[in-house]
Order: C-alpha cells, then structure tokens, then sequence
C-alpha cells in the first residue's frame, strides 16, 4: 500500500491556491513612549500551529527536527532559488553578553515556510446528514433513507484510489434520488479486483482525525486499514531563529528591561522626561560647557 503523502500534497496544494498564504516584511510605527519590548522592531508576524490555521485556514507544515524552530516565515523568498541565502537582521548577542542588532542568515528555503513544534489536532470526520433515499416499490412502500456513511465526493473516492492503488466505480442502486445539493454519492474502491464501500473507507481514513498523516495495510482477512503515523513534535529542540527586526533608529538603543530581557529605550524621550523632573540634563551640560569656554573657564 502507498503512502498517504502523495494525496496529502494534492490536498495542500489545492488549500494554498485557494487561499495564498502570505507574509512579508512590514515595519511598524515607531512605539511614542519612554522605552518598549523588542517585538516592536519585528518585521513578520509570529504564529503557533493555532494562529496559523485561523490566519490561513490550513495546518501547519510539519515541524522539521533537523531545523531550528521558527514561528515566522518570509513569503518573499518562496520564488528565490531555494538554495540561496536569505539576509536578516535579529537581537541577537555580543561577546560580551549585551544587546545589538546584527546580521543572520539562512537559506530561502527555510526563510519561506514556519517550522512549528507539537503536532496538529486533526478534527474528527462525522458524515453529514442526507436526504438521499432509495423510493419504494409500488404499493405504498416506505422510501430506504441512505446511510450517510455511505456517500463520500467523487474528489475524495479518488483521494482514497490513489492511496491504496486502486480504481473507483459507482456503487448503490440506480433508482437512489439525490437532493440537488447533495453532491455525494457511492462508490466503491476496487482493490485487486476486491470491492470496498468508499463511505466506509474513508471514515478508516480519517479513523485519527481528518488529515491525519499514515499508511494503509491489507488485514489477513484482506480488508483495508489505516494506521496512523505520528509526525515529529520536534519536543526538545532549543535552537530557535531569531525575528527579523529593522534596524534601530538614531534614538533608540537596546538595554536591560527590568522585567527580564532587554528593551528598546528613546534617548529623546528619556530627555524630555529629565526636563520635565526638573534633572541636569544633557543640554544643560552642554550650555555650561559652552558658557564656560566662553569665559575661558576650565
């Protein structure tokens, strides 16, 4: 049986046609206060596997463990040359422990996608209801309601002929009515030459939540199972990217927070609140400086 990778990349790359997922580098308005968080300078939003569903409407790639983790990502450098090198700038860390602003790389590759830990929380696949039914027999015979278990798309009966190497064909009486917007029907998924209700196989297939990652395996008794395969959660990883940030402005320099970390401080703003107490301030010494020349004082 083949794996279910191949299906999964048809889905994801349905999902990104339909909704482009997008990030690019945008500096945001410089904060109008005495000293701010770091986060201020960020050039691209953060994400969790959380966020980047609702922002995007799809999962989450599955986090690489041979990468450092990285919650951001540059949809700039998805056209590059994936091999090439991506150029930023992050707080990062002198030799002597102190702040700055300095250069990091990576390839566009990398710079293109998120590699986020933990893993997805796949839904749970429950069928929807139908109104579809088999008519009775004259006579005044009750109408056979069809189990909705039993329907699935013909998108996704092709889903599951791919996966396991098999072919599709309709299935169910000729005689059923389908409710026109019920876009469903039955199919069964022949597999070397063995029939397999496709409503039922697809409730195997999301057995483990809907997109869910694994394979499928022919039983002794020859029906088809799934088994899901757990992705890496990349628990353990430390080595994290640092955030691309702009560069820091003529008044602004990085110091200690007291709340831990360090901060962005306004050296403007950090004299107009020393005039305002009333504090020598830097242009005080620079006036007695310049009166004291003046009379020649040393």
């Amino acid at each position: 049986m083949q794996a279910a990778s191949r299906s999964t990349i048809l889905i994801l790359a349905l999902m990104a046609t339909a909704l482009a997922q997008t990030s690019v580098p945008v500096t945001l308005p410089q904060p109008d206060k005495l000293s701010y968080a770091t986060s201020e300078l960020n050039l691209f939003t953060l994400y969790d596997r959380d966020g980047y569903r609702a922002a995007f409407g799809t999962t989450a790639p599955t986090c690489d463990p041979s990468k450092p983790l990285k919650n951001w990502f540059d949809s700039t450098m998805s056209a590059a040359d994936p091999d090439s090198l991506a150029l930023y700038k992050g707080v990062l860390t002198n030799k002597d422990g102190s702040p700055a602003v300095k250069q990091f790389w990576m390839t566009a590759a990398e710079a293109a996608v998120v590699n986020l830990p933990g893993r997805e929380a796949y839904p749970k696949y429950v069928p929807a209801p139908t109104k579809a039914y088999i008519p009775g027999a004259g006579g005044g015979q009750q109408n056979t309601a069809i189990s909705p278990a039993d329907l699935l798309t013909q998108v996704q009966a092709l889903m599951l002929a791919l996966e396991v190497t098999g072919t599709i064909q309709p299935a169910g009486f000729p005689e059923t009515v389908y409710p026109s917007d019920e876009n469903r029907r039955q199919y069964n998924i022949v597999v070397d030459g063995v029939p397999h209700n496709g409503g039922l196989l697809l409730m195997e297939r999301y057995s483990s939540g809907v997109g869910a990652p694994g394979h499928w395996v022919k039983t002794a008794d020859g029906e088809l199972s799934f088994v899901y395969d757990p992705p890496p959660d990349c628990a353990g990883i430390v080595n994290v990217r640092p955030t691309p940030v702009r560069d820091l402005l003529p008044n602004e320099v990085l110091k200690d927070s007291p709340f831990g970390g360090w901060a962005v401080y306004r050296t403007d703003k950090q004299q107009e609140q020393a005039e305002a107490g009333g504090q020598f301030t830097a242009a005080d010494r620079a006036l007695l400086q310049a009166i004291a020349k003046k009379l020649g004082v040393q």
